[in-house]
């Protein structure tokens, strides 16, 4: 006898049914201009048929904004499937500021004011950027007011640094023309200090003369 055997057969069309996040990414906290570092970040994504898939590689990141402070949710998606997870972006704060290079001019007369050009500043943050500051030192109204050595105070911040300059009395005009006037031809000099004066004619500026002798 001939029989007949039929077999049903059904094809179950095996589809992405979720996906899981495994493990978060071994970076969640930025500063602000960072860039998003997923290392770490696992996804497996789950069949209907239960069989499953790392499609870590696979899903599109969104919602990260390295200039905006604060939590941010990023997303994952696979085709229509999505998961989240938070990262938080920080402000650097700045922790140090130190004078890489001081002004150009550090001796002043009474009355001069301060002069901050060819000032530098090295300023550091807990991100561990640094910038040199080169700019935006102006010290418009910061006037000489007394003789003698003076400290001037940076405030950058809440970090307040310090130099020191030293401030000269300004000569009597008429005192140095009838002194000059006098001794000029015929007069010996000892311990003079005049670094960076001139000593031109009747007029001698900036200069502390002491010990000087005048021959009859």
């Amino acid at each position: 006898k001939n029989f007949a055997l039929y077999v049903q057969i059904t094809v179950n069309k095996v589809e992405p049914d979720f996906i899981t996040l495994v493990s978060l990414p071994d970076k969640t906290q930025y500063f602000c201009g960072n860039a998003l570092d997923l290392t770490g970040l696992e996804i497996i994504l789950t069949y209907t048929n239960g069989s499953t898939e790392d499609v870590t590689d696979k899903c599109v990141i969104s919602g990260y904004e390295p200039l905006k402070a604060g939590t941010q949710t990023i997303t994952a998606t696979y085709e229509n499937l999505a998961v989240s997870f938070e990262v938080t972006v920080k402000e650097p704060t700045l922790i140090n500021v130190e004078i890489i290079k001081e002004p150009d001019k550090t001796t002043y007369y009474v009355g001069e004011e301060l002069d901050t050009t060819g000032m530098q500043l090295k300023l550091t943050y807990d991100s561990g950027d640094t910038v040199i500051l080169t700019e935006g030192l102006e010290s418009e109204g910061v006037v000489m007011k007394a003789a003698g050595k003076q400290e001037i105070s940076i405030t950058v911040a809440t970090i307040k640094i310090s130099f020191f300059v030293t401030v000269l009395e300004k000569d009597d005009p008429t005192e140095s023309t009838a002194e000059i006037t006098t001794t000029a031809e015929a007069s010996t000099v000892a311990d003079t200090t005049a670094a960076g004066t001139t000593v031109a004619g009747t007029t001698v500026s900036g200069t502390t003369v002491s010990d000087t002798t005048v021959a009859d």
